[in-house]
């Protein structure tokens, strides 16, 4: 509740802070947008290296026959990369699910378990999230006020506080939470709502509720 009242307390601090996520999923594992079905796999982690590509991070999972290569990035307010790279152990047989959610745009999460639970999940969270449905052992959702607000020309931001279990985060911020007695981050990177400016409006913003969720 403490937290709760601080963040309640800061509203209206121009302007609303935020991060950026970009996630690297190959064409084979990416779901059809005509049905949104998501796409799994199981495989053996057989590396996690920092940047080749376009992600800072990468995980290159083997499932018998092909090496699939999945990643990420974040950034904080400041544009500085932050990316978490973990030292989980290698050789673990894993299961990675992709899930994309389309309406004007596209979104898209990514979900990779093993045989303790999830190691890693990650929403871009433009358009709905791509994983809101999804049934995960956590809890996030947006505070009903937001902290903070910038009105330009055509757009007006508003910026939220992110809750993992009931407690709450600013973005763009790391945070040490636990799940079910493991240790892991959540990345509270960006929770915004758009609307119109000033004297005119940008009628293709999508609302953003952007986090990632790593075991430590």
């Amino acid at each position: 509740m403490l937290i709760l009242a601080l963040l309640t307390a800061c509203e209206q601090i121009h302007p609303p802070q935020s991060g950026r996520l970009t996630l690297c999923i190959p064409d084979e594992l990416r779901p059809s947008i005509q049905d949104e079905a998501p796409v799994a796999f199981s495989g053996t982690l057989q590396e996690i290296r920092e940047r080749s590509g376009t992600c800072t991070v990468e995980f290159v999972i083997n499932d018998g026959s092909i090496e699939h290569i999945v990643g990420f990035s974040i950034l904080d307010s400041n544009n500085t990369d932050v990316t978490p790279v973990p030292t989980w152990e290698i050789g673990n047989e894993v299961t990675l699910t992709t899930h994309t959610a389309f309406s004007f745009g596209f979104s898209s999460g990514m979900v990779l378990e093993d045989d303790d639970g999830v190691l890693f999940a990650i929403d871009e969270g433009a358009w709905g999230g791509a994983l809101t449905d999804v049934d995960l052992p956590f809890n996030i959702e947006q505070s009903e006020h937001p902290l903070a607000t910038e009105e330009t020309e055509c757009i007006t931001t508003e910026g939220f506080a992110q809750s993992f279990e009931g407690e709450f985060f600013s973005p763009f911020s790391i945070n040490d939470v636990e799940i079910d007695g493991q240790a892991f981050s959540f990345v509270s990177i960006e929770a915004s709502e758009f609307g119109p400016g000033r004297s005119c409006e940008v009628s293709d913003m999508s609302n953003v509720f952007s986090w990632a969720v790593l075991r430590q």
